[in-house]
């Protein structure tokens, strides 16, 4: 394909979900390299965001 084509489930949600942690992690000043990230469960959204993450 010529063009760029994102699946909804994961790249999309696993790209909120990032920007979400980003801001909390700034706005409660925390380092997330010692917190501790739980997803539940392995559906598409969250294989695409453990991959993203890690």
């Amino acid at each position: 394909m010529q063009i760029l084509v994102w699946h909804d489930d994961q790249q999309k949600t696993a790209t909120i979900i990032l920007a979400g942690l980003i801001s909390a992690f700034k706005i409660v000043s925390k380092n997330p390299k010692k917190s501790l990230i739980a997803l539940i469960g392995a559906e598409a959204a969250n294989m695409g965001t453990a991959y993203v993450m890690f």
